[in-house]
């Protein structure tokens, strides 16, 4: 097979079809009712990137007093495969706490290449 081809399939009845068939030659059923699926053979890596995001917030207080955010990225210096994590937390009222974590894939491990946490005077509305 062929690779970064992609092929066309009948959804009624899954033979083979060519991108520009509006009924399909096997079975007979009108593409644009059914559909077509289409196969694509790729060869490399295939990185899924993922997310999350976790906010906490009080009752009566218009702000996040936490913000979580956990993600992979594609580094921007490196183009390496990154972990990254970054946490806000306001639930002291004098302080705000910032933590920020990423690691990076090196193709067989993950290193550090930030971790810091810095403190600011809180700033409460």
């Amino acid at each position: 097979m062929e690779e970064n081809i992609p092929k066309y399939f009948c959804r009624s009845c899954e033979n083979e079809i060519k991108k520009e068939d509006t009924v399909c030659p096997h079975c007979g059923s009108d593409l644009k009712k059914v559909g077509r699926n289409i196969k694509l053979t790729l060869t490399g890596e295939l990185h899924l990137l993922d997310g999350l995001r976790a906010r906490q917030k009080r009752k009566g207080i218009s702000d996040y007093f936490t913000d979580m955010k956990h993600r992979s990225k594609i580094s921007g210096k490196t183009k390496r495969l990154a972990r990254e994590q970054l946490t806000i937390d306001r639930t002291n009222n004098t302080k705000t706490v910032k933590k920020h974590y990423v690691e990076e894939w090196d193709g067989k491990q993950w290193i550090v290449v930030h971790n810091e946490q810095k403190e600011f005077k809180a700033k409460r509305r």
